[in-house]
């Protein structure tokens, strides 16, 4: 199994009872051993980790078919399959690990954000108490929101991908941009935007990536 940090890796566990066309049942088993059956027919490689005493097998979710791909993905952000639209969810299926870390990380925000809008606070407000617990900016903020603002739920992960445009255009911008973009925001000391913006700005015109204005990001 690949250790490339750009590939996703998922419990094994987390597969059971999810879709799989190429199995005769149509899915995996509800159970973790028949899941790892299952992947074993399938010749999809596996890996084994010690986990506090025990053992947990792991699986690089790109080797996974793209029905089951994203089914993890919809689980993860607690959607319901029937409520997704089916095109955004597979366009965001097959975009680069970085991009989906990086919805994955604003979507708590932007629904936590649209809960306290929910209950009465104004979006000015909302923005600056989000501000305070995130450090992300207002205008980072605002301009997520506006992405999913009216729009069903079940698919606000995809929307808030960094790479979506209306009409389904991409911005223009190396996957190894994303990665270095996105390994600033996960740091621990939590960077704001700006300044994750500007490091890898300044990383791109060192290595000669593509790189968006900061308005797109």
């Amino acid at each position: 199994m690949s250790t490339n940090d750009s590939t996703a890796r998922v419990w094994t566990s987390d597969l059971c009872g999810l879709p799989c066309l190429q199995l005769s049942a149509g899915k995996f088993p509800t159970c973790g051993r028949g899941v790892r059956k299952s992947l074993k027919y399938l010749n999809i490689e596996v890996a084994t980790f010690s986990v506090r005493g025990g053992q947990k097998t792991v699986v690089n979710l790109s080797d996974l078919p793209p029905e089951t791909q994203i089914a993890y993905l919809q689980r993860r952000a607690g959607v319901a399959p029937a409520e997704a639209d089916p095109a955004l969810w597979d366009a965001f299926q097959r975009s680069a690990v970085a991009n989906q870390e990086e919805a994955a990380r604003r979507h708590p925000i932007i629904m936590a954000l649209a809960a306290k809008i929910e209950a009465g606070a104004t979006l000015k407000a909302a923005l600056a108490e989000m501000f305070r617990e995130t450090g992300t900016s207002p205008a980072s903020l605002n301009r997520w929101y506006s992405r999913v603002d009216g729009k069903p739920e079940a698919d606000w992960l995809p929307l808030l991908a960094p790479d979506w445009k209306p009409g389904g255009r991409k911005a223009d911008v190396s996957e190894d941009a994303w990665r270095f973009y996105a390994g600033w925001l996960g740091r621990p000391e939590k960077p704001k935007f700006a300044v994750a913006y500007r490091k890898t700005k300044e990383a791109a015109e060192f290595n000669g990536w593509k790189l968006p204005s900061c308005s797109t990001m």
